[in-house]
């Protein structure tokens, strides 16, 4: 395991030890030494009313599928995996200011989400307010942002973290709760956890990504 996994590892455990006790999320770390798949993509056109943004981790497989099935419109990012993601996504958005919504797709676990070369969960969160704060500033009222990845807010820890990162933002956040993925790879593709300012619990099947996101 290199520096920056030991270090982010490291971090999570001070925070969240339970999370750590069953390894998930030391395997989750693994994956950032693992190379990313060679694919090169675009964006959609610039942003228009009601603008909605597909954010990609570079390390999640069958990319293409996943653009594919976005609608016509939709402004799709990749992120870099030798980079921060956090950093990648608040500088991709800088000049969208009427997002309806950010669905973020990438490697996940309780209370953790992998993007480009670092994790986000509790125990940094409040490093990246300001980046945090910028994403936020690139949707519209009422705008959301969704993370697609596996057990995000399965329990208290990831709820937490969902928490945490709708009080920095002040938008609607919404996490899956279990495996995310196609049914035949074992996973429901719905989510069950919604925190805004109320918190709600809902199950929520997104249309457009419901039957052919990869399950990893």
């Amino acid at each position: 395991m290199n520096l920056l996994n030991q270090t982010a590892a490291t971090d999570i455990q001070s925070v969240h030890e339970d999370a750590l006790a069953n390894s998930t999320v030391a395997h989750l770390m693994a994956t950032l030494s693992t190379p990313a798949p060679s694919l090169s993509l675009g964006t959609a056109a610039n942003p228009s009313a009601g603008q909605q943004i597909l954010i990609i981790d570079g390390r999640v497989p069958d990319q293409a599928t996943l653009i594919n099935a976005a609608k016509e419109g939709v402004k799709v990012i990749v992120l870099d995996t030798e980079h921060d993601g956090v950093q990648q996504i608040a500088d991709a958005l800088k000049d969208v200011h009427n997002a309806s919504s950010i669905s973020i797709i990438s490697h996940g676990d309780d209370g953790v989400l992998l993007l480009g070369n670092s994790p986000l969960h509790n125990g940094n969160v409040a490093n990246y307010t300001e980046q945090l704060k910028a994403i936020s500033a690139s949707l519209q009222t009422g705008g959301e942002i969704r993370l697609y990845g596996c057990d995000i807010g399965k329990d208290s820890v990831g709820q937490d973290f969902i928490q945490s990162i709708a009080q920095v933002t002040g938008a609607t956040v919404e996490a899956s709760t279990d495996a995310t993925g196609t049914a035949s790879r074992g996973a429901t593709g719905t989510w069950k956890y919604r925190l805004a300012p109320c918190i709600r619990i809902v199950l929520w099947i997104p249309a457009s990504l419901a039957t052919t996101i990869i399950y990893w």
